[in-house]
C-alpha cells in the first residue's frame, strides 16, 4: 500500500537491491532502503534545476499553446439539464473516438454519456489553450465503450431521472416527465430489446457516482484515448468553439 503524503512533505524512498539476491535462483530475497524526506527546508540543488529547467521551458510553451477561440464563456450550471461545455465535451468523444471505433469494430457508437462531476473547470471566452482541456479534465480518465442491454440502457435513463444532474450526452434525447421516459438514441425511438453501444469514461464504468448500470456489459471496448487527449484533439480542429443548449435531456416537473 502506498501512503499518499500531502504537500509540503514529499517523500523519496530509495532502494538498495542486490544485498541478498540469489542469483543462482535470480530471485531477491531480502532488500534494504532508506526514507529521505524532502521538505520546504531542503535545500534546492542547482544541478537539478539546471537539468529540468529545459523541459520545464517546453512543457510550458506545449502547454499554454492557443488551439482554439471561444466567443462565449462555457461553464456547466448554464442550463438546466444540460450544458454547453457538457454538449461540447460529449460531441467531442462521438465526433473523435466514433470513427476510431468504428474503423476497429465495424460498430457504431450510439450514444455517449459523462457525469456532471467530471467537468471541473469553465472554458472561459477567449483563446482556448492546451491548458484549457488540463483544467477542464485534470483527470487521467479515457474513454471505454460498453455493449449494453436494452435494460441497461433503461436503467441509465431511470438513473437520470432519479439524480436529475446535468450529464453530459450526446447522441441521445430523453425527455422525462414524472415516471415516464421518452428517449431516443440517434433519431430513433428507444428499443428496450435492442443493444447499443455507450460511449463513457472508465471511471463510470467502475461504478463512480453510482452508475451501477455500466457493470457487466455485453462488451467492454478500452479505447486508451484519455478524455483530456479527445478534447485538446477536438479543439485544435475547430478554428472557433460553438456549443448550444438543445434539450438533449429534459425533465418536466409534475404538479403533485
Amino acid at each position: 500500500m502506498i501512503n499518499y503524503i500531502k504537500k509540503p512533505q514529499i517523500v523519496l524512498f530509495t532502494t538498495i537491491f542486490f544485498l541478498g539476491c540469489d542469483f543462482k535462483s535470480n530471485k531477491l530475497i531480502n532488500y534494504e532502503y532508506t526514507r529521505i524526506e524532502i521538505n520546504k527546508n531542503t535545500a534546492v540543488d542547482s544541478t537539478i534545476l539546471s537539468f529540468i529547467e529545459p523541459y520545464t521551458k517546453n512543457l510550458d510553451k506545449s502547454i499554454h499553446e492557443v488551439v482554439s477561440y471561444t466567443p462565449t464563456t462555457m461553464h456547466r450550471n448554464d442550463g438546466a439539464m444540460e450544458s454547453t461545455i457538457g454538449n461540447l465535451m460529449a460531441d467531442a468523444i462521438m465526433e473523435e473516438v466514433s470513427p476510431l471505433f468504428q474503423s476497429k469494430t465495424k460498430n457504431k457508437i450510439d450514444f455517449c454519456l459523462l457525469n456532471y462531476g467530471g467537468i471541473r473547470d469553465q472554458i472561459k471566452k477567449g483563446a482556448v489553450t492546451v491548458k484549457t482541456a488540463y483544467n477542464v479534465m485534470p483527470f487521467e480518465n479515457s474513454v471505454v465503450v460498453l455493449k449494453m442491454s436494452g435494460q441497461k440502457v433503461k436503467e441509465l435513463f431511470t438513473y437520470l431521472s432519479k439524480y436529475q444532474k446535468a450529464h453530459p450526452i450526446a447522441g441521445a434525447r430523453v425527455i422525462i416527465s414524472g415516471q415516464k421516459i421518452n428517449a431516443t438514441i440517434q433519431g430513433k425511438k428507444f428499443d428496450p430489446l435492442k443493444s447499443y453501444y455507450v460511449a463513457t469514461s472508465d471511471y463510470l464504468f467502475r461504478g463512480g457516482d453510482q452508475m451501477v448500470f455500466f457493470e457487466n456489459p455485453e462488451e467492454v471496448h478500452y479505447t486508451n484515448y484519455k478524455i483530456r487527449s479527445v478534447l485538446i484533439d477536438h479543439f485544435s480542429k475547430k478554428d472557433t468553439l460553438q456549443s448550444t443548449l438543445d434539450q438533449r435531456l429534459v425533465i418536466n416537473k409534475i404538479a403533485e
